[in-house]
């Protein structure tokens, strides 16, 4: 059994009803290459607990939305001169979704043992007929808070994630016109010291 996107087959299920998102790169481009995948990698006590068939990133899982959000708290004093008037950082609970997988049962115990894991959210592109990472934000000592399954007839499941983190990283990798690198942009922040860099 298998959902269909122009008629790619997206994720399947396998011998012992377990669904794994597969990606079938003939059916995308003529290079054997994804191009625009999303991808999340969860590494809990120690190990990765994601997968695929992409190769190259076989311990990443494709995921469907990332959410998240960070601010500067505003105090709201318009008689201060600073155009942010306090220096507080800020996160909202990091939300993705993906078809449902063994990946939902690492998190419920994580969530029940009160376990903090290490997640990764990578975009990656197309470049020269080759799928590069474009995009990488790392966030460690996440603790997730929420997981919602959502089921319904005849089609996959999905799961919901949330988590918050002590520590996040942005980085950021730029290509020339050729599909060389020209190196990464990186800035991180701590929300436990309320600093950044």
């Amino acid at each position: 059994m298998s959902d269909q996107n122009g008629g790619v087959p997206i994720f399947t299920i396998q011998q012992g009803g377990e669904a794994r998102l597969i990606s079938v790169t003939d059916g995308r481009d003529g290079s054997h290459s994804t191009s625009a995948d999303t991808f999340v990698k969860i590494v809990y006590e120690g190990k990765e607990v994601t997968s695929s068939e992409v190769k190259g990133y076989e311990k990443w899982s494709i995921i469907t939305t990332v959410i998240s959000e960070i601010w500067r708290k505003e105090t709201g004093d318009v008689s201060n001169k600073a155009v942010n008037s306090s220096a507080h950082l800020g996160m909202r609970e990091v939300e993705f979704c993906m078809p449902y997988s063994e990946v939902s049962n690492t998190v419920l115990q994580a969530i029940a043992k009160g376990k903090k894991a290490n997640i990764t959210f990578m975009r990656t592109a197309n470049i020269n007929d080759h799928n590069v990472s474009v995009l990488e934000i790392t966030y460690t000592d996440g603790q997730f808070v929420n997981l919602l399954n959502i089921l319904q007839g005849g089609n996959i499941g999905s799961d919901t994630f949330r988590f918050k983190a002590r520590n996040v990283e942005l980085k950021r990798t730029n290509y020339d016109k050729t599909g060389k690198s020209t190196g990464n942009i990186v800035n991180s922040i701590n929300f436990v010291d309320n600093t950044s860099k």
